[in-house]
């Protein structure tokens, strides 16, 4: 973690090269919950803001990811491909071996809708991705963007979803109006990855690379 401005950043996790990734805080701030890829696959673990009592959630042999908090932190929603493709699932924090299956034609990168009622998700089509949604308790999947849209990274808002455009642009897609309003134009060839909204909903954040580059190296009487 870090403070909100960058400084005072520390490391929590030390697992020895294995990467440790998508984190994400629980509601009430007491336990970051994170996906941890060790042994060729990866599972769900939990641990404090300081680094301890880490707990393993999922022992399957498939791979668990990108865990998502239900807004009363009771719950974890997660993908896995342990059916033999990518689906949701949810499991009680206090329980996780009663996991539940929730989408059953493929989805990934769940996440809860600010009033509790839906998990949005994303399905990847061949040369598409699209943003669906379902009831937080399973049922009905329907199409909410894409793939006349094409998404990247988003995030839910209250009214809408904040997404990035086929690498063009970050645009807002409002529910209400069916609309898509551009929020900020991106550079070209700095590919944007990650997007995230902070809780008073007045700022955006994400991750840019601005530069890339190699080089051509000449080592002398090489043996």
């Amino acid at each position: 973690p870090a403070n909100a401005d960058g400084p005072d950043a520390r490391q929590v996790t030390s697992f020895g090269g294995a990467p440790a990734a998508k984190p994400r805080w629980s509601p009430d701030g007491r336990l970051i919950a994170f996906d941890y890829r060790d042994q060729g696959n990866s599972d769900i673990y939990t641990m404090t803001p300081e680094g301890k009592s880490i707990r393993r959630l999922t022992l399957a042999s498939s791979v668990d990811e990108a865990p998502a908090w239900c807004r009363e932190g009771r719950w974890l929603y997660f993908c896995s491909n342990r059916t033999g493709r990518f689906e949701i699932w949810k499991m009680a924090v206090n329980d996780p071996a009663q996991a539940i299956q929730l989408t059953h034609r493929g989805g990934r990168w769940p996440q809860e809708s600010p009033d509790g009622n839906y998990i949005y998700f994303q399905k990847e089509p061949v040369g598409a991705f699209e943003i669906w949604r379902m009831p937080a308790g399973g049922g009905q999947e329907t199409r909410v963007l894409g793939p006349d849209r094409p998404v990247g990274s988003w995030c839910l808002a209250p009214a809408g979803i904040y997404f990035v455009e086929a690498g063009r642009r970050i645009a807002h897609y409002d529910f209400a109006t069916d609309r898509t309003t551009q929020v900020v134009p991106l550079a070209k060839n700095a590919p944007v990855n990650g997007l995230a909204l902070s809780p008073d909903g007045r700022w955006l954040l994400y991750g840019q690379r601005d530069r890339a580059g190699s080089d051509i190296m000449l080592v002398e009487n090489f043996q």
